[in-house]
């Protein structure tokens, strides 16, 4: 298996989903049962601006052979973060969002730690 190439495939979703937070906070809200509030927003935008800032952190050092595996450490350590704080939400927004939410988070922490050990 590709890890340097697995590993810019995360990096590239987690760009786009960071792009998405920043542009459309909404969309990632409503659908997790969110409301729409000012404090909301402000909270979805920054979530946007550390994946944007992992992403392009990884995708830079992927091209340049330089610290790869921090970078992808850090964003699987987000990701492990992302998964706890969507497992204690799990009253506030609800089983199924909650587990969806762990589930992918979880994933990609698993990947992320992964890729990283096998980066050549």
């Amino acid at each position: 298996m590709d890890y340097r190439q697995l590993s810019r495939f995360v990096a590239a979703g987690r760009a786009l989903v960071g792009v998405a937070a920043l542009v459309a906070p909404g969309v990632g809200l409503r659908g997790l049962g969110s409301d729409l509030s000012g404090g909301a927003k402000l909270i979805t935008r920054a979530f946007g601006g550390r994946e944007l800032a992992l992403a392009l952190g990884a995708l830079r050092s992927l091209d340049h052979d330089q610290q790869s595996r921090e970078w992808i450490r850090a964003g699987a350590t987000a990701d492990i973060v992302d998964a706890a704080a969507a497992a204690l939400a799990l009253r506030s927004i609800g089983t199924v969002r909650a587990v969806g939410a762990t589930v992918i988070a979880s994933g990609a922490a698993v990947i992320g730690l992964r890729a990283a050990d096998r980066l050549d």
